[in-house]
């Protein structure tokens, strides 16, 4: 074991004042001790010692067989990293008390690397008469996709682009001019979330959502806040998030399914990200965005929207800003912007090996796993991380150096990037 890491997850608090004139009878003495993994990547595995009624206990740690440390733990539960370790590859821990009395063990398998192969190919749309660009991308499936922003074309503008497998087709969201007027205006678009091929939310950037349900636009939505919308995410159609800037304060809006109410973010920062997920262990929903102005890295951070609307800030490392975050569970937490950020349990973030070889600002982030995440951004750099290292394209960059990639997705076999300015770029790669 190379590195290990102790954090508190748990501590047990007993009043003993409320016991002083009680008879609370004889109190449970069994001791308990138990080794459970918690998370793997290719190369580190995580595990957690839990003891009950042993006092300041020493460990050894055994890795098939081998001891690997002696841990002397302080609290109830202890989180370990054991790294350098192989892809794809089964691990056995014991874990036993010096003294030999109690012992537990918990096989792992780390997880294989996945590949850096990916066909390519880029198209522009615009026609120059206006300065086109994209903005943000969602993937429905293969022969699916919607890319939004403002495409110059044939003296019209368009703020819609769907990919039918084969190619783009121009459309457009017809916004509200003015909110509350009936005239219609097809204004760029800021930011677009899916649900699934029927349901899917598009911002324009100001103050309006509309609804699209894959043949026509079903509603739109005057927001009660005009603002810089940077993106959308959803838990369902009736918990729906926007975050963005007013020009003073980074703003949260939550669709609750009949209105739009505004949560305090505390940040007076643009908010330029938003994902979240499902805890897979506790069940919990987790909520984490990025908060970065531009090239000044004042207020730099990340927030945590809680349960019940209220926004806390998650420790952050300094002077770095973090434009994009992703997790598909909480146990592992990554952002991009200046570098490439992951936060493991020991609640430290750790810039990942291998992210240096990226030469420019990125912009935004998406995964599917530990081992297969995306990362693009300025001049057109995309870097794929497979859970080991990562891979440039730079036959890609040579191609379209000129823009900058300000969004992604990724889903299934298949990664969308889109940006621009001057022309609107789309980066399709699929393995």
């Amino acid at each position: 074991m190379k590195q290990y890491f102790i954090t508190s997850i748990i501590i047990a608090s007993i009043s003993f004042l409320s016991l002083k004139c009680k008879d609370v009878g004889v109190q449970p003495t069994d001791k308990t001790f138990t080794l459970t993994v918690e998370d793997v990547s290719c190369t580190e595995v995580w595990l957690k010692l839990s003891v009950v009624n042993i006092a300041h206990p020493a460990i050894t740690l055994k890795r098939d067989g081998i001891t690997v440390d002696t841990i002397y733990l302080a609290r109830a539960d202890t989180a370990i990293v054991d790294e350098n370790l192989l892809p794809s590859h089964t691990y056995t821990y014991t874990a036993s008390l010096l003294n030999g009395s109690l012992a537990s063990s918990s096989t792992a398998r780390t997880m294989d690397t996945t590949s850096h192969n990916f066909n390519w190919q880029t198209f522009t749309l615009g026609d120059g008469t206006g300065s086109s660009v994209l903005n943000d991308v969602a993937i429905i499936n293969d022969t699916l996709a919607y890319a939004c922003g403002a495409i110059y074309s044939g003296g019209s503008v368009y703020n819609l682009a769907r990919w039918n497998g084969q190619a783009w087709q121009l459309q457009q969201i017809q916004f509200y001019t003015i909110c509350g007027q009936q005239s219609r205006t097809p204004y760029s678009a800021s930011s677009i979330f899916a649900f699934s091929k029927n349901d899917i939310w598009i911002a324009m950037d100001g103050d309006q959502v509309a609804r699209w349900d894959g043949n026509a636009q079903t509603a739109t939505i005057c927001l009660p806040v005009s603002f810089s919308v940077k993106k959308l995410w959803g838990e369902n159609p009736n918990s729906v998030y926007a975050v963005g800037y007013d020009g003073t304060n980074g703003i949260i809006l939550h669709y609750n399914g009949s209105s739009w109410q505004k949560i305090e973010s505390g940040t007076n920062t643009p908010i330029q990200d938003i994902w979240g997920a499902i805890d897979s262990k506790t069940g919990k929903r987790n909520i984490l965005c990025g908060v970065s102005a531009g090239y000044n890295i004042s207020g730099a951070q990340i927030l945590s929207i809680n349960e019940n609307n209220t926004v806390s800030v998650v420790p952050w490392v300094s002077e770095r800003r973090p434009f994009s975050v992703w997790f598909k569970d909480i146990f592992n937490i990554y952002t991009c912007g200046d570098g490439v950020f992951r936060r493991c349990p020991d609640l430290q973030w750790q810039e990942i090996a291998g992210a240096s070889i990226i030469p420019a600002v990125t912009r935004k982030l998406r995964g599917q796993a530990n081992n297969d995440i995306f990362v693009v951004g300025d001049y057109c750099y995309i870097a794929h991380y497979n859970g080991k290292d990562f891979h440039l394209f730079p036959e890609i960059t040579t191609s379209i150096s000129l823009y900058e990639l300000r969004s992604c997705d990724f889903k299934n076999n298949m990664m969308i990037a889109v940006g621009g300015p001057g022309k609107a770029v789309i980066v399709r790669m699929w393995r």
